[in-house]
C-alpha cells in the first residue's frame, strides 16, 4: 500500500482512497464480498442486555410505550423506567422535556444498584417555568437510585460563546 513510509507518501495515498472518485476508483464497500454468518440486526438484543445488567427488578421496568415511536421520535422502541412510573405518568412527564426526551436508564450496576439515566433538558423557558410530574419523576429516579440518596445531573450541552 505505502511505497515509502515517508510522510509524503502516506499522505498522497491515504488522500488517494479518501477520495476515491477523485482519483478514479470505486468506492471500497462495493468491493466487499465478505459474508457474515448472522444478521447483523439481529446481534443487539437490548431484553437480553438489560437482564444480564440486572433489569427488570423492583426498582426499574422496561416498557415499549416507544414501540411505534410515538412517545419520542429518537429513542428506542423500549425503555427502561422507574418501576412506579407507569406509561400514562410517562406521557405526562414528556411533555415538559425537549422533544419529548424523558430522562432513561442507560447503564445500571447490579451490586451497588446505581445508575446512569439519560434525557434532554426540561422546557424551563425565560420564565424558569416548573412541572411537578417532572419533579416527581426525577424523585422518582433518585429513589431507585441504588445506595446513593444523590441525584447528581450532568448538563452535557455546548455553552455559549460569550
Amino acid at each position: 500500500l505505502f511505497r515509502s513510509n515517508s510522510r509524503r507518501d502516506i499522505f498522497e495515498t491515504l488522500t488517494k482512497y479518501a477520495f476515491p472518485l477523485s482519483n478514479n476508483l470505486i468506492f471500497f464497500a462495493f468491493q466487499n464480498e465478505e459474508k457474515f454468518s448472522e444478521n447483523g440486526w439481529s446481534v443487539y438484543q437490548p431484553v437480553s442486555e438489560y437482564h444480564r445488567q440486572g433489569v427488570p427488578n423492583d426498582k426499574w421496568r422496561i416498557t415499549f410505550i416507544n414501540k411505534k415511536y410515538e412517545l419520542c421520535d429518537t429513542y428506542p422502541p423500549l425503555i427502561v423506567v422507574p418501576h412506579e412510573a407507569s406509561d400514562q405518568y410517562l406521557r405526562k412527564v414528556a411533555v415538559f422535556r425537549s422533544r419529548n426526551r424523558i430522562p432513561v436508564l442507560s447503564w445500571y450496576h447490579k451490586e451497588n444498584e446505581c445508575v446512569i439515566t439519560r434525557c434532554s433538558q426540561p422546557l424551563v423557558g425565560m420564565s424558569g417555568k416548573r412541572n411537578k410530574d417532572d419533579e416527581k419523576y426525577l424523585d422518582m429516579i433518585s429513589d431507585a437510585n441504588g445506595k446513593s440518596a444523590k441525584l447528581t445531573i450532568f448538563d452535557a450541552r455546548p455553552r455559549s460563546e460569550e
